[in-house]
Parts: structure tokens; C-alpha cells; sequence
């Protein structure tokens, strides 16, 4: 039986955009991102540090059985971009990167603002087994986490996604003003000490309404005593054709056309390039800007719901996400009415029972509570309304021993104020997630 091998290659291509290369189309979190991003909620929150093996080994043990380098190289770049606080040697850029230690030296936190919204509405989110364990489909947040940052996401494998990212406010001003009907500011990829320009006029505003565009990326440089000094890298190719072209001259000349030397302390990136003959001229300041620039032709491929590679806009991704988190929040204002309820049929209940007890009825066992609650509650208002059953006074009282059900503090007024509270939430959902979201600015 012959198998095509083309064919093979194009599932794994799927199953590689699926689990492991392509954001997905709500929290544009590649499936890595996601699983560390809960491994920190669940072992590394309360503002304790915990080691990195520790994030490492429990993301590959219950989410991602995958390479254990690969999976701290992620979360290496997640501390970078702020969705964690870092200690020990994280690595830095430089000429030649520096990198990190080894996940048995490092530590890392969770920062508060994702534990705070992870523990809020992580709950209400849908979870479904993927590989291993249960894990959430995507992470509960008004931004899409992935999309928040410096530099690209890329993937490659059958489809090829170079998605920027932005500054976390400017999506916060964007995804207001769509929401309100407003002319959404023009918002601009944020690469750290590089400056981004369009390859055509509304590149920008075409990335952001319908997924592809073209931009260039040019690192800050300063030009001083006969010297270029270049100040940011480019995420995409880094210093690696600065180096090569220069190695090319040098063979092809027999001299090198520039001298480089990495100046880069306390993880603040300095590289200097120096003429080897001549003046710092326009021409050399050209020549060295070329080697560390390029163009980046921007494709948003995201995967869906469904499990395939689509294109979608930015304004798409702002809108699904901030859906989905509106979903999730109102699951948790749902969750907080059920318990309240609850808890005001429970205080009710105890207070009947309390009147038994007062009323010095002979009270042996829990049917004569019962029994003595329903001739109590037959004749009580408003008890008679509440269509209370007997299991759930069998529950109260396997909950609480008589002495805590007498001394118990029962005030009802103050969990009806809760609900009350509750209700106006619920009724002004709509207005209360806008107010949240503009008040992250």
C-alpha cells in the first residue's frame, strides 16, 4: 500500500497551525503561551516566586508534551513582554544574544493583573481536553493577551503568520472606540527602539481592519565621533546580516567594511559600527542601516474555533476577545446570584431553626427538627414562599452543629443587599464592561 508523502506532510502541517505554531482567534495566544500563562496562575500566583523547572515541568506534565527547551524558551519571551516577574539571569540582546539560564536557576511570578483576572473569570471560560488535561480554550481578558508587546508572532509551517504586536493602551484606546462607535485611532506595531514604518499610506489601517500589510522595521541608530550606534534590534532578523555582510566584504576585499563592537551594558543594547577606511558618511550610515532593516509583509492567520488557520483582521481578534471576556463575566456575576440565593434560603432556615430552638422544642434528632420546622414554616411568612424541601434542611443542619446554628450571625439584610447589588450589575453589563475597560488606560 503506497502512502503519499505529500499528504502526510499537510496533516502534520494542519496538526503543527493547530497545537503549536498559530495564535488562536481570541486571546491571540499560541497554544504554549496559553498553557504556561495557567501554569503560572495555578502554581505561581499570590506573589511568591516559584522556579522555572517548576512552570516547565508542570506545563509538559498536564498541557504540552512537548520539548522542555522550547517550552522555557516561551516562557522566557512571556517574561519579557510583562506577563510575568522574572528573577535571576533572563538573558538579554545584544551582538550576539546572551541567553538565559537554565530553568533550574531562574524564578518567576505571575504579575497581579493576570492573577486578579484569572482568578475572577478563568472559571467561565469553556475547557475542553486537547492533549492531555482539561485546559481552557483560551484566557479570559478585555485585550488579547498575544497581541500585547513588542516585535511579531510568528509560525511557520503550511501557512505563514507574522502578526504584530502593540502597545497594550493603544489596544485599549482602539478596541473603545469600536466599541462606541467611534473613528478608532490608527494604532502603530510596537518594536522596541526600532522605528516602524508603512511600505504604502494606510498600510497600518489595513493591517488593523483586514489582516495584511507591509511595513518596514528600522532600528533606532545614532551617529556620533565617526560612528553609527545602532540602539534596538529587529525582532525578525536581528544582527546576523550585519555580520554576514561584513565577513562577505572581508573576503571578497581582504578588509572588513566596518569595525563592530558590542557596547551593550546592563542589558541596555548599544552595538557601535565603525568605518574601517573612510568618514561615517551618508552612504556607510545607509550601507549599516540596510543590514539590520527589512520589510515585513504582515499576515494575521489565526485559528478558529473549529480548529482551522484563518485570516482575520485586528479589530476581529479585539472584538472576539472582549466578546468572549463580557461572556465570561457575566458567567461570573450568574455564579455570584445562584450563591447568594442560596445563601439567603440558608440564613433563612437557620433563623426557623433558631425559633425551635428558642421555643425549647424537644429536639433529638434531625426528623424532629424537621418535623418541627414544618409546623413552624407552614404558618410563617414570607417562609411558606419559598417552597423550602426537607434535604435542604437536612443539609443545613449536616453543615452547621447545633450550638453554630443558635450563636450563628444571621444577617439576611446585608446578603440582599449583595443580590441587590448583583441584579444592577447584571442589568448594567453592558455599561460596566465598557467603564472596566476604559479605566485599564
Amino acid at each position: 500500500m503506497k502512502i503519499a508523502i505529500p499528504s502526510l506532510y499537510a496533516t502534520y502541517g494542519r496538526y503543527t497551525d493547530a497545537l503549536r505554531a498559530i495564535p488562536g482567534d481570541v486571546d491571540a495566544l499560541k497554544p504554549v503561551e496559553r498553557r504556561l500563562l495557567l501554569c503560572l496562575h495555578e502554581v505561581a500566583r499570590g506573589g511568591k516566586f516559584v522556579k522555572s523547572a517548576k512552570i516547565v515541568g508542570q506545563a509538559i506534565a498536564h498541557y504540552h508534551p512537548h520539548g522542555d527547551l522550547s517550552t522555557y524558551a516561551s516562557l522566557i519571551s512571556l517574561a519579557k513582554r510583562g506577563f510575568a516577574e522574572p528573577m535571576g539571569n533572563w538573558g538579554h540582546d545584544a551582538l550576539h544574544s546572551v541567553k538565559a539560564a537554565a530553568y533550574r536557576y531562574t524564578e518567576i511570578k505571575t504579575s497581579s493583573y493576570l492573577d486578579k483576572m484569572f482568578s475572577e473569570f478563568l472559571d467561565f471560560v469553556p475547557w475542553e481536553k486537547i492533549e492531555l488535561e482539561k485546559e481552557p480554550l483560551y484566557l479570559p481578558s478585555p485585550i488579547p493577551l498575544g497581541l500585547i508587546g513588542n516585535g511579531f508572532i510568528t509560525g511557520i509551517s503550511f501557512n505563514i503568520t507574522k502578526i504584530p504586536r502593540y502597545s497594550f493602551f493603544d489596544l485599549i484606546s482602539r478596541t473603545h472606540a469600536l466599541l462606541t462607535n467611534q473613528t478608532p485611532p490608527t494604532i502603530i506595531p510596537q518594536v522596541e527602539n526600532c522605528d516602524v514604518y508603512e511600505e504604502t499610506v494606510g498600510d497600518f489601517e489595513k493591517i488593523l481592519t483586514t489582516g495584511i500589510g507591509t511595513v518596514q522595521i528600522v532600528p533606532k541608530i545614532i551617529v556620533k565621533n565617526n560612528s553609527v550606534y545602532i540602539l534596538g534590534k529587529n525582532p525578525l532578523i536581528g544582527f546576523s546580516r550585519l555580520i554576514s555582510f561584513n565577513e562577505k566584504y572581508e573576503e571578497k576585499n581582504k578588509i572588513p567594511y566596518y569595525d563592530v563592537i558590542d557596547l551593550t551594558e546592563k542589558k541596555v543594547l548599544c552595538i557601535e559600527v565603525t568605518p574601517r577606511k573612510g568618514n561615517c558618511d551618508q552612504q556607510f550610515i545607509h550601507t549599516v542601516q540596510m543590514q539590520v532593516s527589512s520589510k515585513v509583509n504582515v499576515k494575521c492567520n489565526f485559528v478558529s474555533e473549529n480548529g482551522t488557520v484563518q485570516l482575520y483582521s485586528i479589530d476581529q481578534i479585539l472584538f472576539n476577545a472582549f466578546s468572549k471576556w463580557k461572556d465570561a463575566w457575566m458567567g461570573n456575576l450568574k455564579d455570584e446570584l445562584a450563591k447568594s440565593q442560596k445563601k439567603i434560603r440558608e440564613l433563612n432556615i437557620i433563623s426557623i431553626i433558631r425559633m425551635l430552638v428558642e421555643s425549647g422544642s424537644s429536639l433529638k434528632k434531625v426528623d424532629d427538627l424537621v418535623t418541627g420546622f414544618r409546623q413552624i414554616y407552614a404558618h410563617t411568612i414570607p417562609y411558606n414562599k419559598m417552597n423550602i424541601e426537607d434535604d435542604e434542611i437536612r443539609q443545613v443542619c449536616g453543615k452547621y452543629r447545633i450550638k453554630t446554628l443558635i450563636e450563628k450571625d444571621i444577617d439576611i439584610v446585608a446578603v440582599q443587599g449583595d443580590l441587590k447589588r448583583i441584579l444592577g450589575d447584571i442589568k448594567d453589563h453592558d455599561k460596566l464592561t465598557l467603564d472596566r475597560l476604559d479605566s485599564l488606560k
